[in-house]
């Protein structure tokens, strides 16, 4: 078979329903550089609120697992996770949206030659269904849908999918390296998110001028731990740096309470969600990309920053640490250690942190991970998914 003619089905429950939706963003990029090689390739996915007439350039094939006004799952900041935080009653909604994806799976995957499943859940909905559509699954942990593994049904979901997957992915080394060991040795790829080439193009900063210009970009969710960041900038001196808050999610409002309170109206500034298209500008614009999260995967805000030059400060927690060498490339500093942080981004505008040198540094450690690469490498473990499947 020619690899370029591989036919691989796309499951996952996040991806884009327009061109300026972030959500799924990454799994947009991975088939698309994947249809350019020359593989056909498919998409299942739950439906959002409103139907989606966008064409991506291959088939997109999205579920309606509820009447519209209720389609409130998946699709959204955070996933399914958030989206039954917010409201417990969302819980409801799950069998029919897990019914509808076995339903459509089950239908379709036999045209293909792999059913690649995106987060673990989903890939235990693809294996279940094998018995009807025979076809090797490969199952790509992306950080939360892991967490050790977990405990109750989401654990023993997660470990039923990497065991009955002919390939398992993790999109970080750590991740990998744990799944492995919990799962008694079974062979766990590791294959990283690619980078577009436009964040390469990003003319690097030639200096710091007043004030220190600070990104968060991401995601407003509890794990994030904005908050953190909020409260570090608050202890620095009126004028000594502003910061943008480019993202929407369920901490709006306490974050938009919270400058508010401190003061820090015109040191803060939110834009909401911000389509793919208006990042690479986003991150031209600002001088330091700051990630305050509580737990990762290998996050992708963190890869472009680097690919644009940029400097990065960021907790110092698995995933990050893979690719941040704190005083090398960037900085890390301890979850929630609101003076840590601040103390950075002190040194920082005041340039005792050499963040151009960092940004230099950042973003030649990240040369050579754009997706097409990436594409290639899921094409390896395709082929022995499929060598292994009976």
């Amino acid at each position: 078979m020619v690899l370029g003619g591989l036919r691989v089905l796309h499951v996952t429950t996040s991806f884009p329903t327009n061109p300026g939706d972030p959500s799924g963003i990454f799994v947009y990029r991975l088939v698309r550089a994947q249809v350019e090689a020359g593989m056909r390739c498919h998409v299942l996915t739950p439906a959002g609120k409103e139907d989606s007439s966008w064409d991506p350039g291959f088939p997109v094939h999205r579920i309606p697992y509820a009447p519209s006004p209720f389609r409130v799952i998946a699709q959204c900041a955070g996933g399914i996770p958030a989206a039954i935080s917010r409201n417990p009653f969302n819980l409801l909604l799950v069998p029919f949206l897990v019914a509808g994806i076995f339903a459509s799976v089950a239908n379709r995957a036999g045209k293909f030659d792999v059913v690649h499943a995106h987060w673990s859940v989903t890939g235990a909905i693809c294996c279940s269904s094998r018995l009807f559509h025979r076809r090797p699954v490969v199952t790509t942990l992306r950080g939360s849908d892991w967490s050790g593994g977990g405990k109750g049904l989401k654990g023993w979901l997660t470990r039923y999918a990497c065991r009955q997957s002919q390939g398992v992915t993790a999109v970080s080394r750590a991740i990998g390296v744990e799944a492995s060991r919990k799962l008694g040795g079974k062979r766990v790829e590791m294959v990283p998110n690619g980078v577009d080439h436009v964040f390469f193009t990003i003319p690097p900063p030639k200096g710091v001028d007043p004030p220190l210009k600070v990104l968060f970009l991401g995601s407003l969710t509890s794990n994030k731990s904005v908050d953190t960041l909020v409260a570090a900038l608050a202890l620095l001196h009126p004028g000594q740096a502003v910061l943008t808050i480019a993202g929407e999610g369920d901490e709006r409002v306490r974050l938009e309470d919270m400058v508010w309170s401190m003061g820090l109206e015109e040191m803060v500034r939110f834009t909401g969600a911000v389509s793919p298209q208006e990042v690479p500008g986003l991150m031209a614009s600002h001088d330091l990309l700051v990630l305050p999260s509580l737990s990762e995967g290998r996050p992708n805000v963190v890869l472009e920053a680097m690919a644009a030059g940029r400097g990065v400060v960021a907790t110092d927690i698995e995933g990050v640490r893979e690719l941040v060498r704190d005083g090398e490339n960037g900085w890390l500093f301890k979850p929630r250690d609101v003076k840590g942080l601040a103390f950075l981004l002190d040194q920082a505008s005041k340039g005792t942190l050499d963040i151009v040198s960092a940004g230099r540094m950042a973003r030649k450690s990240v040369e050579g991970l754009e997706w097409g690469e990436t594409a290639r490498r899921y094409t390896m473990v395709y082929l022995k998914a499929m060598g292994g499947c009976p």
